[in-house]
Protein backbone atom coordinates (compact mmCIF):
# COMPACT_ATOMS: atom_id res chain seq x y z
CA UNK A 1 0.00 0.00 0.00
CA UNK A 2 1.34 3.42 -1.00
CA UNK A 3 1.62 6.03 1.77
CA UNK A 4 1.05 9.65 0.79
CA UNK A 5 3.67 12.29 1.51
CA UNK A 6 1.30 13.91 3.99
CA UNK A 7 0.82 10.67 5.94
CA UNK A 8 4.56 10.06 5.85
CA UNK A 9 4.94 13.47 7.42
CA UNK A 10 2.45 12.64 10.17
CA UNK A 11 4.37 9.47 10.98
CA UNK A 12 7.64 11.39 11.09
CA UNK A 13 6.23 14.04 13.43
CA UNK A 14 4.70 11.33 15.58
CA UNK A 15 8.11 9.69 15.94
CA UNK A 16 9.67 12.97 17.02
CA UNK A 17 6.87 13.52 19.53
CA UNK A 18 6.83 10.02 21.00
CA UNK A 19 10.47 10.20 22.08
CA UNK A 20 9.44 12.57 24.89
CA UNK A 21 6.92 12.16 27.68
CA UNK A 22 6.10 15.89 27.87
CA UNK A 23 5.71 18.70 25.34
CA UNK A 24 8.39 19.12 22.70
CA UNK A 25 11.28 21.41 23.57
CA UNK A 26 11.92 24.41 21.29
CA UNK A 27 14.72 22.42 19.64
CA UNK A 28 12.52 19.38 19.01
CA UNK A 29 9.68 21.57 17.73
CA UNK A 30 12.12 23.23 15.35
CA UNK A 31 13.23 19.79 14.13
CA UNK A 32 9.61 18.80 13.50
CA UNK A 33 9.05 21.99 11.48
CA UNK A 34 12.17 21.34 9.43
CA UNK A 35 10.96 17.82 8.69
CA UNK A 36 7.56 19.14 7.67
CA UNK A 37 9.01 21.73 5.29
CA UNK A 38 11.42 19.28 3.68
CA UNK A 39 8.67 16.72 3.26
CA UNK A 40 6.24 19.24 1.78
CA UNK A 41 8.78 20.80 -0.60
CA UNK A 42 11.87 18.62 -1.17
CA UNK A 43 13.39 21.17 -3.56
CA UNK A 44 13.52 23.84 -0.87
CA UNK A 45 16.50 24.34 1.42
CA UNK A 46 15.84 24.70 5.14
CA UNK A 47 18.59 26.06 7.38
CA UNK A 48 18.33 26.02 11.18
CA UNK A 49 19.57 29.42 12.37
CA UNK A 50 18.64 28.81 16.00
CA UNK A 51 15.93 27.17 18.05
CA UNK A 52 12.61 28.42 16.61
CA UNK A 53 14.42 30.28 13.82
CA UNK A 54 14.81 28.98 10.26
CA UNK A 55 15.96 30.27 6.90
CA UNK A 56 13.88 28.94 4.02
CA UNK A 57 15.28 29.07 0.48
CA UNK A 58 13.04 28.07 -2.42
CA UNK A 59 14.23 26.24 -5.50
CA UNK A 60 14.08 29.60 -7.31
CA UNK A 61 16.43 31.21 -4.78
CA UNK A 62 13.81 33.24 -2.94
CA UNK A 63 14.43 33.40 0.81
CA UNK A 64 12.38 33.94 3.95
CA UNK A 65 13.35 34.10 7.60
CA UNK A 66 10.91 32.02 9.65
CA UNK A 67 10.32 32.76 13.32
CA UNK A 68 8.53 29.84 14.96
CA UNK A 69 7.80 31.47 18.34
CA UNK A 70 4.09 31.99 17.70
CA UNK A 71 3.68 28.50 16.27
CA UNK A 72 5.44 27.01 19.31
CA UNK A 73 3.31 29.04 21.73
CA UNK A 74 0.19 27.82 19.93
CA UNK A 75 1.43 24.23 20.15
CA UNK A 76 2.02 24.51 23.92
CA UNK A 77 -1.62 25.52 24.35
CA UNK A 78 -2.81 22.43 22.45
CA UNK A 79 -0.05 19.76 22.21
CA UNK A 80 -2.45 17.14 20.83
CA UNK A 81 -2.86 19.19 17.63
CA UNK A 82 0.86 19.07 16.82
CA UNK A 83 0.68 17.35 13.43
CA UNK A 84 -2.14 19.48 12.04
CA UNK A 85 -0.61 22.67 13.42
CA UNK A 86 2.82 22.08 11.88
CA UNK A 87 1.30 21.01 8.58
CA UNK A 88 -0.81 24.17 8.33
CA UNK A 89 2.03 26.45 9.36
CA UNK A 90 4.34 24.78 6.85
CA UNK A 91 1.96 25.52 4.00
CA UNK A 92 1.91 29.17 5.02
CA UNK A 93 5.69 29.35 5.33
CA UNK A 94 6.15 27.83 1.89
CA UNK A 95 3.77 30.42 0.44
CA UNK A 96 6.06 33.12 1.80
CA UNK A 97 8.76 32.13 -0.73
CA UNK A 98 6.42 31.21 -3.57
CA UNK A 99 7.01 33.65 -6.45
CA UNK A 100 3.32 33.44 -7.27
CA UNK A 101 2.40 35.04 -3.98
CA UNK A 102 3.33 38.46 -5.40
CA UNK A 103 0.02 38.58 -7.25
CA UNK A 104 -2.66 40.40 -5.25
CA UNK A 105 -6.28 39.28 -5.05
CA UNK A 106 -8.20 42.45 -4.22
CA UNK A 107 -11.08 40.39 -2.84
CA UNK A 108 -8.81 38.96 -0.12
CA UNK A 109 -7.19 42.17 1.16
CA UNK A 110 -8.04 42.73 4.83
CA UNK A 111 -7.14 45.31 7.51
CA UNK A 112 -5.16 44.11 10.52
CA UNK A 113 -4.89 46.24 13.66
CA UNK A 114 -1.47 46.12 15.33
CA UNK A 115 0.29 48.11 18.01
CA UNK A 116 2.86 50.60 16.72
CA UNK A 117 5.95 48.74 18.10
CA UNK A 118 5.01 45.75 15.91
CA UNK A 119 6.25 47.61 12.83
CA UNK A 120 9.64 48.26 14.41
CA UNK A 121 9.91 44.72 15.75
CA UNK A 122 9.22 43.24 12.33
CA UNK A 123 11.88 45.41 10.72
CA UNK A 124 14.46 44.74 13.43
CA UNK A 125 13.86 40.98 13.26
CA UNK A 126 14.54 40.97 9.53
CA UNK A 127 17.57 43.24 9.85
CA UNK A 128 19.03 40.97 12.52
CA UNK A 129 18.75 38.09 10.05
CA UNK A 130 20.76 39.86 7.37
CA UNK A 131 17.94 41.45 5.40
CA UNK A 132 19.56 44.67 4.13
CA UNK A 133 16.29 46.07 2.79
CA UNK A 134 13.39 44.53 4.74
CA UNK A 135 10.05 44.86 2.94
CA UNK A 136 8.02 47.95 3.74
CA UNK A 137 4.51 47.31 5.00
CA UNK A 138 1.54 49.38 3.93
CA UNK A 139 -0.08 50.90 7.01
CA UNK A 140 -1.95 53.91 8.29
CA UNK A 141 -2.38 55.33 11.78
CA UNK A 142 -5.46 54.41 13.77
CA UNK A 143 -4.30 56.44 16.77
CA UNK A 144 -1.11 57.17 18.69
CA UNK A 145 -0.90 53.55 19.90
CA UNK A 146 -2.32 51.51 17.03
CA UNK A 147 -1.84 51.16 13.28
CA UNK A 148 -3.80 49.48 10.49
CA UNK A 149 -1.66 47.11 8.41
CA UNK A 150 -3.03 45.74 5.14
CA UNK A 151 -2.63 42.08 4.28
CA UNK A 152 -3.78 39.40 1.88
CA UNK A 153 -5.62 36.55 3.56
CA UNK A 154 -5.29 32.96 2.38
CA UNK A 155 -6.39 29.61 3.82
CA UNK A 156 -2.92 28.97 5.24
CA UNK A 157 -1.32 32.35 5.91
CA UNK A 158 -1.57 36.12 6.05
CA UNK A 159 0.92 38.02 3.88
CA UNK A 160 1.37 41.73 4.47
CA UNK A 161 1.16 43.95 1.40
CA UNK A 162 4.14 45.91 0.15
CA UNK A 163 3.98 49.16 -1.84
CA UNK A 164 5.27 47.28 -4.89
CA UNK A 165 2.42 44.78 -4.70
CA UNK A 166 -0.15 47.52 -4.26
CA UNK A 167 1.19 49.46 -7.23
CA UNK A 168 1.20 46.34 -9.41
CA UNK A 169 -2.41 45.58 -8.43
CA UNK A 170 -3.64 49.01 -9.54
CA UNK A 171 -5.39 49.60 -6.21
CA UNK A 172 -5.25 53.19 -4.98
CA UNK A 173 -4.30 53.87 -1.37
CA UNK A 174 -7.34 56.12 -1.08
CA UNK A 175 -9.66 53.14 -1.65
CA UNK A 176 -7.70 50.60 0.39
CA UNK A 177 -9.45 50.96 3.74
CA UNK A 178 -12.96 50.86 2.31
CA UNK A 179 -12.06 47.84 0.17
CA UNK A 180 -10.36 45.99 3.03
CA UNK A 181 -13.20 46.59 5.49
CA UNK A 182 -15.78 45.39 2.95
CA UNK A 183 -13.73 42.23 2.43
CA UNK A 184 -13.42 41.73 6.18
CA UNK A 185 -17.19 41.84 6.63
CA UNK A 186 -17.59 39.22 3.91
CA UNK A 187 -14.80 36.90 5.08
CA UNK A 188 -15.46 36.95 8.82
CA UNK A 189 -17.49 34.18 10.44
CA UNK A 190 -20.54 35.38 12.39
CA UNK A 191 -19.58 38.01 14.96
CA UNK A 192 -20.71 36.92 18.43
CA UNK A 193 -21.16 39.07 21.52
CA UNK A 194 -21.34 37.65 25.02
CA UNK A 195 -21.68 39.26 28.43
CA UNK A 196 -24.19 41.41 30.30
CA UNK A 197 -24.53 44.28 32.77
CA UNK A 198 -22.38 46.65 30.73
CA UNK A 199 -19.39 44.36 30.10
CA UNK A 200 -19.11 42.42 26.83
CA UNK A 201 -16.71 40.32 24.77
CA UNK A 202 -16.71 39.99 20.98
CA UNK A 203 -15.45 36.96 19.07
CA UNK A 204 -15.20 36.39 15.32
CA UNK A 205 -13.10 33.34 14.48
CA UNK A 206 -9.92 34.16 16.40
CA UNK A 207 -7.83 36.03 13.82
CA UNK A 208 -9.41 39.44 13.27
CA UNK A 209 -11.15 40.48 16.48
CA UNK A 210 -8.97 43.59 16.76
CA UNK A 211 -10.03 44.61 13.25
CA UNK A 212 -13.62 44.85 14.45
CA UNK A 213 -12.67 48.33 15.66
CA UNK A 214 -12.83 49.38 12.00
CA UNK A 215 -16.39 48.20 11.32
CA UNK A 216 -18.67 51.16 11.94
CA UNK A 217 -21.82 49.02 11.99
CA UNK A 218 -20.69 47.34 15.22
CA UNK A 219 -20.29 50.65 17.04
CA UNK A 220 -23.46 52.30 15.78
CA UNK A 221 -26.77 50.48 15.30
CA UNK A 222 -25.53 47.12 16.66
CA UNK A 223 -23.74 48.41 19.78
CA UNK A 224 -25.18 47.46 23.19
CA UNK A 225 -25.99 50.20 25.67
CA UNK A 226 -23.08 51.11 27.96
CA UNK A 227 -22.73 53.76 30.64
CA UNK A 228 -20.80 56.58 29.00
CA UNK A 229 -18.72 56.38 25.82
CA UNK A 230 -17.73 52.93 24.51
CA UNK A 231 -14.38 51.77 25.90
CA UNK A 232 -12.65 48.77 24.33
CA UNK A 233 -9.59 46.63 25.06
CA UNK A 234 -7.68 44.41 22.61
CA UNK A 235 -5.07 42.55 24.68
CA UNK A 236 -4.55 39.99 21.90
CA UNK A 237 -5.65 39.55 18.32
CA UNK A 238 -8.48 37.16 19.28
CA UNK A 239 -10.03 39.23 22.10
CA UNK A 240 -12.08 42.41 22.14
CA UNK A 241 -13.76 43.66 25.32
CA UNK A 242 -16.31 46.47 25.63
CA UNK A 243 -17.62 48.53 28.55
CA UNK A 244 -18.54 52.18 29.26
CA UNK A 245 -16.32 55.11 30.18
CA UNK A 246 -18.50 55.88 33.23
CA UNK A 247 -18.91 52.26 34.35
CA UNK A 248 -16.43 51.89 37.23
CA UNK A 249 -17.22 48.20 37.78
CA UNK A 250 -16.98 47.43 34.08
CA UNK A 251 -13.63 49.21 33.78
CA UNK A 252 -12.19 47.25 36.71
CA UNK A 253 -13.37 43.99 35.20
CA UNK A 254 -11.83 44.99 31.88
CA UNK A 255 -8.46 45.78 33.47
CA UNK A 256 -8.44 42.41 35.19
CA UNK A 257 -9.28 40.57 31.99
CA UNK A 258 -6.64 42.52 30.08
CA UNK A 259 -3.98 41.70 32.65
CA UNK A 260 -4.80 37.99 32.67
CA UNK A 261 -5.23 37.73 28.90
CA UNK A 262 -2.01 39.59 28.11
CA UNK A 263 0.02 37.18 30.24
CA UNK A 264 -1.23 34.22 28.18
CA UNK A 265 -1.54 35.83 24.74
CA UNK A 266 0.13 34.13 21.78
CA UNK A 267 -0.44 37.23 19.64
CA UNK A 268 -0.44 40.17 22.08
CA UNK A 269 -1.62 43.59 20.91
CA UNK A 270 -2.00 46.22 23.65
CA UNK A 271 -2.76 46.55 27.35
CA UNK A 272 -4.15 50.06 26.83
CA UNK A 273 -7.86 50.90 26.85
CA UNK A 274 -9.39 52.90 23.99
CA UNK A 275 -12.48 55.09 23.98
CA UNK A 276 -14.68 55.87 20.98
CA UNK A 277 -15.22 59.61 20.66
CA UNK A 278 -16.15 61.61 17.56
CA UNK A 279 -16.01 58.45 15.45
CA UNK A 280 -12.42 57.65 16.43
CA UNK A 281 -10.85 55.29 18.95
CA UNK A 282 -8.26 57.05 21.11
CA UNK A 283 -6.33 56.11 24.24
CA UNK A 284 -8.62 56.19 27.27
CA UNK A 285 -7.50 58.15 30.32
CA UNK A 286 -9.69 57.82 33.39
CA UNK A 287 -10.74 60.86 35.37
CA UNK A 288 -9.40 60.48 38.88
Amino acid sequence: MMISRYHQLLLLIACISCTRSGPLSPADFTEACVASLRQAEPEATVVVENDLELLLISEHGDTASLFLNNAYATYLQEPAALDELIHNYSLGWLESVDPGIDSVDRSMIVPVVKDRPWLEEMEQSLLSKGEKDPPEHIFEELNAELVIVYAQDSPTSISYLTPEQLEASGIQRSELRVLACANLKRLLPPIERSGKDGFYMYTAGGAYETSLLLLDSIWKADAPAVHGDPVVAIPSRDLLFLTGSEDARGLERMKQWVSESSAEAVYPISQELFVLRNGRFERFVENR
